[in-house]
């Protein structure tokens, strides 16, 4: 306890939000994939760039899935109980088609597991990865950037900045000494 209170007190400091930052002109990707029968998995990083209508969108939309009653597909099935309303359960995003094109994204990373993990585990990460590898790049600096992450437990933690699991805090913290 106390040397973490010392370490908390050498990093206030360093606590300061700035309004006047920038949104970087891009916008990242991550995914992981967990073992299977032939290896311990693997993960990865793409960025792709943004342009002013996009990052706009992506601001008053946000990355927050919408919901709708049925599949991509069309389809009503699934219903339990005919009695019963349909509550809007299916996750669908709300950006545009044209931000998800494979030819618009450009790999930034990608890695092979040297152990077994829990997918939540491997999807932080994979995100602390790309976080340190563009904590290196001058033009990331004093910028806020955007990252698509498919886990929700991994996005939920890092919104929050902390998680009750130790392993998941503990690779939150490393990420977030990057973006300090």
């Amino acid at each position: 306890l106390r040397r973490e209170l010392i370490s908390m007190s050498n990093a206030v400091p360093h606590m300061s939000y700035v309004a006047s930052r920038g949104f970087a002109k891009f916008v990242c990707a991550t995914d992981a994939m967990g073992s299977s029968h032939l290896d311990n998995g693997g993960h990865g990083g793409a960025v792709s760039n943004l342009s002013d209508e996009e990052l706009e969108l992506l601001l008053h939309v946000g990355e927050h899935p919408g919901r709708t009653i049925s599949r991509v597909s069309g389809e009503l099935s699934g219903c339990r109980n005919p009695y019963k309303s349909l509550l809007p359960s299916r996750p669908f995003s709300r950006l545009p088609d044209s931000m998800f094109e494979a030819n618009r994204w450009l790999p930034f990373m990608q890695g092979r597991w040297q152990h077994a993990d829990h997918i939540n585990l491997g999807e932080t990460r994979a995100v602390f990865g790309m976080m340190r590898g563009l904590s290196c790049l001058p033009t990331c600096r004093n910028m806020r950037i955007f990252s698509f992450c498919d886990n929700a437990a991994c996005a939920g933690a890092l919104n929050k900045g902390r998680s009750s699991s130790w392993p998941l805090n503990y690779l939150i913290r490393r990420i977030l000494s990057y973006l300090i």
